[in-house]
């Protein structure tokens, strides 16, 4: 999907929009309204005014994640983002792994026992975490077909 015209994926155009407010803190309440499969009627409520279309909002929401999960500030986000549907999961399990935040992983734990559809594939994503701690919570939700990627994923290269 392409951004919006108008919007770049570069961070710095992240940074604000054309009337000065934080793009960042609007995509941040998109992930929030994100929830399951479908739109909430909270999100369809507050996109509505708005020039885009919502899966242009839930791509810049997902981008913004990404951006913001650079700064150890993005927890608070992040562990919103862990209520939020399976791909923004993920997106928040990689991010709390590159910043090595272990405090997390109980409120990982809890979204992998929300989605237990997904928590395999999902439990794949605490490779980042690149640690005993996150490899055990991995195994618990793997299935046998996903184990071994994980492993190798987890060898040194």
């Amino acid at each position: 999907m392409m951004l919006p015209s108008g919007v770049s994926g570069e961070p710095q155009r992240l940074e604000k929009n054309e009337h000065g407010g934080s793009i960042l803190r609007q995509y941040s309440r998109c992930v929030a309204l994100l929830v399951g499969d479908d739109y909430t009627s909270e999100f369809v409520q507050w996109y509505a005014g708005c020039q885009w279309k919502p899966d242009d909002y839930r791509y810049l929401a997902m981008k913004a994640l990404t951006i913001a999960g650079s700064d150890r500030r993005s927890r608070p986000l992040l562990h919103r983002a862990l209520a939020s549907d399976t791909t923004v999961v993920m997106i928040a399990i990689e991010t709390f792994g590159e910043q090595r935040d272990h405090a997390a992983l109980p409120a990982i734990e809890q979204a992998l026992n929300r989605l237990p559809d997904d928590a395999d594939w999902l439990a794949m994503s605490l490779v980042s975490f690149a640690t005993d701690e996150a490899d055990r919570l991995a195994k618990k939700y793997l299935s046998e077909a996903y184990r071994p990627m994980y492993e190798e994923s987890r060898q040194p290269r």
